[in-house]
């Protein structure tokens, strides 16, 4: 029975056992349907990478703690730091100068292809099921 792969697969070499030629290399180095966003900012085109999941695990703490400190700096320099996770050639003192619509749209753009909007989605729609206000999920 072969393997079920992620991924791009590529058959192994041939052997003598049936069951080894029917096992799928499964490139994990290769990211399938990631999109292809680039972003041009301070005349440098900027491409967006897929998160890690360690990122991944940082921008769910970090926007879990969003408006709980009341620390307006430390909010903004979490969001530019979720942006320079998502295009890792940008640099996060520019970000500070650029318009805050723009520093939003950068912030939607990185938390659509990280997989937080989808978690913290599947919080809020959990914490209705049990009753409770989706901001405290």
């Amino acid at each position: 029975m072969p393997r079920i792969a992620w991924g791009k697969s590529q058959p192994l070499g041939n052997t003598q056992d049936t069951m080894a030629s029917q096992t799928n290399l499964i490139d994990l180095d290769a990211v399938d349907n990631f999109p292809d966003v680039t972003v041009l900012l301070g005349g440098k085109e900027h491409k967006l990478v897929p998160v890690s999941v360690d990122d991944f695990v940082k921008n769910t703490k970090l926007l879990a703690a969003l408006g709980k400190g009341g620390d307006l700096e430390a909010e903004v320099k979490g969001l530019k730091e979720i942006i320079v996770r998502a295009f890792p050639t940008m640099d996060i003192e520019l970000l500070g100068k650029v318009p805050l619509v723009n520093l939003n749209k950068l912030v939607g753009v990185a938390q659509g292809h990280d997989g937080t909007n989808q978690v913290q989605g599947e919080a809020e729609a959990q914490a209705v099921a049990e009753g409770k206000p989706a901001a405290q999920a």
